[in-house]
């Protein structure tokens, strides 16, 4: 590993602990280049973060704290199968009667599922826009099925 310079060797302790807290990184970079502004701080640190010695100091802080790639992708993953239980009232037990439903938790599983496309580069550029034209598909399923 290259060695730090004291001021990468800042970046690379606030964005272990930025991690670890959640706390993001534009609420520390002001602290770590204090006489920039806020944007020219944010973009200083995203250079430093950038540089492979500080990538490969930073890894090797993070894997202490037991932040590894697998791991994250791990929960990632589990966000992925995210489900919610709804509680159903039986129309057929009476007013008293219910029964315990499990669905998909899709909002969670977007989440997870941009979480894993930021972690694996693919969000990098702007997300392509998908335009869909619902006059002429209601049309085509009219059409399809005889309505």
């Amino acid at each position: 590993m290259g060695k730090l310079t004291p001021k990468e060797a800042k970046i690379v302790k606030a964005k272990v602990e930025g991690t670890i807290s959640g706390v993001p990184q534009r609420r520390w970079a002001k602290e770590i280049y204090p006489n920039m502004t806020q944007a020219s701080a944010e973009v200083e640190v995203s250079k430093n973060l950038n540089k492979p010695n500080v990538q490969e100091a930073l890894q090797i802080a993070l894997e202490k704290h037991g932040l590894t790639a697998d791991r994250i992708m791990g929960v990632v993953s589990d966000g992925m199968n995210a489900t919610k239980v709804h509680i159903v009232r039986d129309p057929m037990g009476g007013e008293e009667s219910a029964f315990a439903e499990e669905t998909p938790d899709h909002s969670i599983r977007l989440k997870a599922a941009g979480m894993a496309a930021n972690f694996m580069g693919l969000n990098r550029d702007k997300t392509p826009t998908v335009n869909i034209n619902f006059n002429q598909h209601a049309q085509e399923q009219k059409e399809k099925y005889g309505l």
